[in-house]
């Protein structure tokens, strides 16, 4: 059975515990047409992403007015996590969704977005926004599906880490 909870000082040790990466057969190539924007998925040799966690406060994300986090549990077991914080631009910043590969497609990272849209919602805020990179094709693809549109992309992002880094950094928000 599937619960969301809002992180408590009783179930801080769970956040962050997740493995975090992703791995892509597919890239997303935004196509520009006669007016607007198409989302193409094109093949590409298989890509492996892990990340490092930031340190993070993470008691600044416990009953706060302007930082959240939900845990989603399954039987016990963390099965998913979402940051969210309200923005320098006051939009609702989603900084971490992490589903543990073995609860993938089972709708848990939907849950999470419905709890921190609600959370924005109850904040007064005008929609979420987050960044991802192109190479992580299912992520850019579920928030396409979810509502999400593109807002921007950023080509030089990830060249400060190492210049070689072929990854294109791609902003998507959902406006209410």
């Amino acid at each position: 059975m599937l619960r969301i909870e809002e992180l408590t000082n009783s179930n801080r040790s769970l956040l962050n515990s997740l493995p975090t990466g992703y791995s892509s057969t597919h890239r997303l190539n935004v196509v520009a047409t006669g007016f607007g924007t198409t989302l193409r998925f094109d093949a590409c040799p298989p890509y492996t992403k892990t990340y490092d966690r930031d340190q993070m406060d993470v008691s600044s994300l416990i009953k706060s007015d302007h930082k959240t986090a939900f845990l989603a549990i399954v039987n016990g077991t963390l099965a998913g996590q979402i940051i969210a914080w309200r923005y320098w631009n006051n939009y609702c910043h989603v900084e971490d969704v992490v589903v543990a590969p073995e609860f993938r497609r089972q709708g848990i990272g939907t849950r999470l977005m419905d709890q921190v849209v609600r959370w924005a919602r109850e904040h007064g805020l005008p929609g979420v926004r987050l960044e991802t990179q192109d190479t992580n094709a299912p992520a850019c693809h579920w928030y396409a599906k979810y509502g999400f549109e593109i807002g921007g992309y950023d080509r030089r992002l990830y060249t400060g880490i190492d210049p070689a880094i072929n990854e294109i950094a791609v902003y998507f928000y959902l406006l209410f």
